[in-house]
Formats: structure tokens, sequence, C-alpha cells
């Protein structure tokens, strides 16, 4: 494993032990000593780093303080360290959204260790979240090659779940009745009276389970997601 990661503690020889284990695994380390120095990485440079190690007592804001700026950025993951018996510290980390804690003292072979750790579930994670597209309600799987609503399967031909995902998966974009025949012409020639009938055929049975219609019709141009489900 290899990329950024912020290191934020105000002891200094745990800074050097911890960075040279980790520089010695690959890893591009940077120390913040202070909450205001960590602080201001994370408000400019967040999106720099694949993982932060946030230690909860830091001088000027502490690291609860820290997670809760983070977490209103990013799902980066984040390895808190907290002092023998600071329970309630870390349950609250763990409910702000910290991925793993470690007690101090520790050793930095066993913080390596977690950090791999957490950052394998994080990529495990975003490899399944690529594959899933949620709007409201509505779960797009590319992998299953599926629309659901509210946890049911949509009755979409493979035509239709082939519009419903390029909707989906641009949901700013609108596009021509053209480019939606590009998405399923490997299937067999097609016209723009087909896309129209295709369009059609989802909104009835949409309207016949109940599920908003997702589909906007952009006159003169031809259709997007209805950017009131997008979010």
């Amino acid at each position: 494993m290899s990329g950024k990661v912020l290191f934020v503690e105000d002891e200094i020889n745990l800074h050097e032990v911890v960075s040279a284990y980790l520089k010695n695994e690959g890893f591009e380390m940077v120390s913040a000593y202070t909450g205001n120095e960590a602080e201001e990485i994370i408000a400019k440079d967040l999106d720099k780093y694949v993982a932060i190690i946030l230690d909860i007592m830091l001088p000027e804001k502490n690291g609860i303080e820290l997670l809760k700026q983070i977490r209103s950025k990013s799902k980066i993951p984040v390895l808190m360290l907290t002092a023998l018996g600071d329970e309630v510290d870390k349950l609250l980390g763990l409910e702000l959204g910290a991925d793993d804690y470690i007690v101090k003292p520790f050793s930095p072979r066993e913080l390596v260790a977690r950090l791999k750790a957490v950052l394998r579930r994080y990529r495990d994670s975003s490899e399944e979240d690529s594959l899933i597209i949620r709007h409201g309600d509505f779960l797009f799987d590319k992998e299953a090659k599926s629309v659901f609503y509210k946890d049911r399967a949509l009755p979409f031909t493979a035509s239709e779940v082939k519009i419903a995902l390029k909707l989906a998966e641009n949901p700013k974009r609108v596009f021509t009745r053209s480019e939606l025949i590009e998405v399923i012409s490997s299937e067999y020639v097609v016209d723009d009276r087909v896309i129209d009938a295709h369009i059609k055929n989802m909104r009835r049975k949409l309207s016949e389970v109940g599920a908003p219609d997702f589909i906007e019709t952009v006159r003169g141009f031809g259709y997007s997601f209805k950017r009131s489900l997008s979010f």
C-alpha cells in the first residue's frame, strides 16, 4: 500500500517512531502537532490524503472536533488514537464516523496493521459503491443490471435498464435520443421513436408500482434524470 497519510499527534517522539514504520511500508507521512495545524490541512488539502491518524487529545482543538470537520467533507479513513480508559471518547469517535481506534500505548506494528485493514475495507467498500447508484428510494445496480425501488426490482427490459442506468449515472446531463440509441443499438437497429416508446413503457411501469417518474423530458433536446430526485 502507498499514499499520503496525515498524522495528527502532539508527541514528537511518537511521530518519529510511527512515521518511520509507515514510511518503511511505502506511505508518505505528513505531520501535524496541534488541532489548528490539522484544521488548516483539512480545509485545504484533504483530498490529497489516503488516510488520517488522529489523536483525540490535542492542543488548541481536540480530535473529536476535527473528526466532525473531516466527516462533513469526506469519507476518508480515520484511525483515532485514545488514552487508556477513555471509553466515552472511543464511543463518541466511532459514532461520529471514525473507522477504527487504537489505545495508547501501542505497538507501531499494530498501528500499521490496523491502518492497512482500514484502507482495505475502504477500498473494498469504494469498489462496491462504484457499482451501485442511489437516488432517493431508487437503487441502480450496474453489476446485477437491475433497477430497484424501495428494494423491489422494477420489471424493466434489458434496453430499459440500460437507459435507466445511463440517466442515473449522469444526473446532470441531458441525453439526446441519438445518444440513448447508442446505449441500446448493439441489440438491434433503432430510431428515435423506439427511444420514446421505451421511455413511455418505463413511465408506465413506474406508475404501476407507485414509484415516482425519474425521467425528465427536456423539450427540444431529449431526456435526463429528474433533478428533484437526484441527491
